[in-house]
């Protein structure tokens, strides 16, 4: 089954896919947690014009692609923070997101890797290697848990 997907990495016409990917894993998943102001301003952060500015300011957005359609997003701002990571519902438990990872890692392996995480997602970066290591953070009502992966590269430890 793994051969029916696809591995690439965005440009600009791919902005409104993705956002409409983020939003629908967001609105599930995360927002409801939120309070309402918190979900205006995450709703903002992810539309297509956010997504457009980021991917212009060079923040690198891999996909996963299933029958043409983007399922999956990773997107690395600074090669060392993770700003998006999303998997449709329906590709979920799939290994979707973990090939993600593991491809930006063969491309770009990194000892030091931050991710803003909702409380949704920490299983899932523990499964990473992640650990928390800083306090809840509430920006705008938006609640994020700042995780840390940190790890030997070639036997150098950073």
């Amino acid at each position: 089954m793994d051969e029916d997907y696809r591995y690439t990495q965005a440009n600009l016409d791919d902005a409104a896919a993705i956002s409409r990917l983020i939003s629908s894993v967001v609105e599930e998943f995360v927002i409801p947690d939120f309070s309402p102001r918190g979900a205006k301003n995450m709703r903002a952060i992810i539309s297509e014009q956010a997504i457009r500015g980021y991917i212009e300011q060079g923040i690198d957005y891999h996909l996963a692609t299933f029958s043409s359609q983007i399922i999956g997003v990773l997107a690395i701002k600074q090669r060392t923070h993770i700003y998006h990571f999303f998997v449709d519902k329906s590709h979920q438990k799939k290994k979707v997101a973990y090939n993600l990872w593991r491809r930006w890692q063969a491309i770009d392996p990194q000892p030091r890797i931050t991710v803003s995480s909702s409380k949704f997602a920490m299983a899932f970066y523990h499964s990473l290697g992640f650990k928390q290591h800083q306090p809840k953070v509430d920006i705008n009502d938006i609640v994020s848990y700042p995780m840390l992966r940190e790890r030997e590269i070639e036997g150098v430890k950073e």
